[in-house]
């Protein structure tokens, strides 16, 4: 059970003083994957989550403070875009604080440490491409091979892959001699690019 709804429940069971409740929740519309689950009050980590309720209530909801992102990356994006609704593109620039400054700094830092890691990588993916290039040759059309001597054995595969898709020029060619199809089938989805450049003041 994941611990967000045990701590809910516990603080139910703190409001309420109740000694024991039960969790059933109902996975897929299955009846097969009904689970209940019996919770016991635990005084201890009660008394715990109601110091954090009560830091949170005092430091950011009494002070009127917006309290810091504590979930992943992906998660806190997906939020934002939410709330705000999609890009607008004759917004006016924002000006970003002095504060920003920090955050900044450390993902172009980031950044830079990820695009050498990726080149590293990529050198690496090359370099193993062509060591088992001879072992594809031997292969052929085969997708597997078998390798055994007295100590070791190796088990190779070389599987096909197979995608199915719209080029862009098919897709542009789609919306032109069919546009009824197009716009019943065709969805277009938004997502974001961010990017960011430092340079020094002259």
């Amino acid at each position: 059970m994941p611990l967000n709804y045990e701590y809910q429940t516990r603080h139910y069971m703190a409001v309420m003083n109740v000694d024991v409740t039960y969790i059933a929740c109902l996975f897929g519309n299955n009846e097969n994957e009904y689970v209940i689950r019996k919770i016991e009050r635990d005084y201890d980590t009660e008394e715990a989550l109601i110091n954090e309720e009560a830091y949170f209530w005092n430091e950011y909801v009494i002070k009127g403070v917006e309290p810091p992102y504590v979930e992943g990356g992906d998660l806190v994006l997906e939020s934002i875009r939410k709330h705000y609704g999609p890009a607008d593109k004759d917004e006016p620039e924002v000006i970003l604080s002095e504060a920003d400054k920090t955050l900044l700094d450390q993902y172009l830092a980031l950044k830079e440490e990820k695009s050498s890691l990726d080149g590293k990588s990529r050198e690496i993916e090359a370099r193993m491409k062509t060591l088992y290039a001879g072992v594809v040759e031997k292969m052929g059309v085969s997708c597997q091979a078998l390798l055994k001597d007295s100590k070791v054995s190796y088990q190779v595969t070389y599987n096909p892959v197979y995608r199915t898709g719209i080029s862009k020029g098919n897709l542009e060619k789609l919306k032109v001699r069919h546009p009824d199809i197009y716009d019943e089938y065709v969805e277009v989805t938004e997502s974001r690019r961010f990017s960011a450049k430092r340079w020094e003041a002259a």
